[in-house]
């Protein structure tokens, strides 16, 4: 039996073609030539290398703006207590931790619950999002779309950063000022 040409096709080319090539030269010896190619495969490559940095480029600025948006909103909820911080600075109490407690408790009750609403919705929705991205589209490759555990960790993660960095912000005026300045400010 003789053959033209053998194809042999390896899932990781970038680690083992080389290797396979050496393979199929061992148990083919001097009856015939190898020669290998991964162009498919870095044409492939090329263009799902750039989607991922778009999605990492889209994760960080949606980590700044949602700390500004977060840290905005919290420096006007600071603005509302802070007669009730210079009253308790005034009484002798810590500056740092009547704020930094109050507001970071509060902010991360929050935010914990927000964080169970989007993992149960993200749950919920995503085979609904399966069949919307593949409904138009007939594949041979099965895909499922679901929430990891790593996807829960990571937004539990990010979303905790979100939170410190915002506290901090919005708590800096407050920690700053003088507590005899705020209650003046606000009888005024």
């Amino acid at each position: 039996m003789d053959f033209y040409k053998v194809l042999a096709y390896t899932g990781q080319p970038e680690n083992f073609l080389d290797t396979l090539a050496g393979s199929i030269q061992e148990i083919l010896q001097e009856k015939a030539d190898i020669t290998t190619s991964d162009a498919l495969y870095q044409q492939m490559k090329a263009p799902l290398t750039q989607i991922a940095r778009v999605v990492a480029l889209m994760r960080l600025l949606t980590f700044f703006t949602g700390t500004m948006i977060v840290s905005l909103l919290l420096c006007m909820w600071m603005r509302s207590r802070q007669k009730e911080m210079a009253v308790l600075i005034s009484m002798g109490e810590q500056k740092h931790i009547i704020s930094f407690t109050g507001s970071f408790g509060s902010s991360l009750s929050y935010f914990l619950l927000l964080w169970f609403f989007a993992c149960g919705f993200g749950t919920l929705t995503a085979s609904w999002l399966q069949n919307l991205l593949f409904s138009s589209v007939e594949t041979g490759a099965s895909l499922e779309v679901s929430l990891q555990l790593t996807d829960v960790a990571l937004l539990l993660g990010i979303g905790s950063g979100v939170v410190v960095i915002a506290v901090l912000l919005s708590l800096l005026p407050v920690i700053r000022a003088n507590p005899k300045d705020i209650l003046s400010r606000m009888e005024g």
